[in-house]
């Protein structure tokens, strides 16, 4: 299924610039469903993720490398920088830091983003990263707001992209 301008899938961008062209999307690629979680229509912008181990995100021993983890937490705290720069605006990635309590994340992980700055030119927001054995990590990622020509990408809210079967 297509999920560029035009899709009719939930989540999806339906106007301005894709979101996820063809499946190809950083999602999709490390196996990461996003949610919004928040109250968006009162202003606050939410997003979980969720992801699953795979081995071509894996270290040799098995454990999540850094690499990794920085790819899925900008994704999802990107992506709440994102929405919370609607309907003026996109966002760019300017600065992520990352503090990791631990290195033998396995299994299943989940993400919560908030916002925690808005502005005109710049959105700051956090990413906490749990697994079963409770935080794993926490950070910052500040965005740029960018107005792009194509335009805005259009989201049906609250948004939500899954991974790939």
């Amino acid at each position: 299924m297509s999920e560029g301008p035009g899709s009719d899938a939930p989540g999806k961008s339906t106007g301005g610039s894709p979101v996820v062209g063809d499946g190809r999307g950083v999602a999709r690629y490390v196996g990461m469903s996003l949610c919004e979680i928040g109250d968006w229509e009162r202003g606050e912008i939410v997003l979980e993720g969720t992801a699953e181990l795979h081995d071509h995100v894996a270290t040799p021993n098995s454990a999540l490398s850094t690499g990794a983890l920085l790819t899925m937490c900008d994704n999802v705290a990107g992506l709440c920088g994102g929405l919370a720069a609607l309907p003026d605006g996109w966002v760019q990635t300017a600065n992520l830091m990352l503090r990791r309590s631990r290195f033998d994340l396995r299994g299943s992980i989940q993400f919560v983003s908030t916002v925690l700055r808005r502005g005109r030119r710049s959105i700051v927001t956090d990413v906490t990263v749990y697994d079963a054995d409770g935080i794993a990590a926490v950070g910052t990622l500040t965005s740029a707001v960018l107005r792009p020509a194509a335009g805005v990408p259009h989201w049906e809210r609250p948004a939500r992209l899954h991974a790939a079967p």
